[in-house]
């Protein structure tokens, strides 16, 4: 199961490529036009987010118990994160090496945090409901558009630092929780 669910997050980031792709060759003018950039990142992250959650949903419902599930789903953000940092290499970023790296670090929380916020959900929930589901893709979407936003928009250290500082400790907060849940 670890390594399937680290190839699903692969799949789901070949996807979200794709994806984007088609939307850049079929609406070059968003990045460029006013509030295209909005747009552009808004539709990134939205697909981003649901490849994975399609995939964490779907691996959820062939798991057994919450922690299984927690890990699974952290797997495939580790597929995910890993694959955009293969893209990162294979099209390198004009710049600075320390943005490049600090860049790729939080690819690799984030995509961590949301993979794992939506395990922890249907962890926690085992009705699985896919409908309940959408509910947490839009909180991932809201955690990975803020990130994104302060990258882009910001790019103030410090704040960016907090930020994934803060994503990070979601991370064992969710692991209690469920081992406290399992031993109530």
């Amino acid at each position: 199961m670890k390594v399937k669910s680290f190839f699903l997050g692969i799949l789901a980031a070949f996807g979200a490529l794709i994806l984007e792709i088609i939307i850049s060759v079929f609406f070059p003018q968003t990045a460029s036009a006013p509030g295209g950039l909005m747009i552009f990142l808004i539709l990134t992250v939205l697909i981003e987010e649901l490849a994975k959650g399609f995939f964490i949903y779907r691996n959820s419902l062939e798991l057994k118990n919450s922690q299984e599930i927690f890990s699974a789903a952290l797997l495939v953000g580790i597929g995910f994160s890993f694959t955009e940092t293969i893209f990162h290499f294979m099209n390198p970023i004009s710049g600075n090496q320390e943005i490049v790296v600090l860049g790729l670090l939080g690819a690799f929380i984030i995509h961590l945090t949301t993979s794992g916020t939506m395990g922890y959900y249907l962890g926690r929930n085992p009705e699985k409901e896919f409908s309940s589901f959408l509910k947490i893709i839009l909180l991932t979407l809201v955690i990975h558009f803020t990130y994104n936003g302060l990258i882009i928009y910001n790019w103030n250290y410090r704040i960016i630092f907090i930020y994934s500082a803060l994503l990070v400790y979601t991370l064992p907060l969710f692991i209690f929780l469920l081992k406290k849940r399992k031993n109530a």
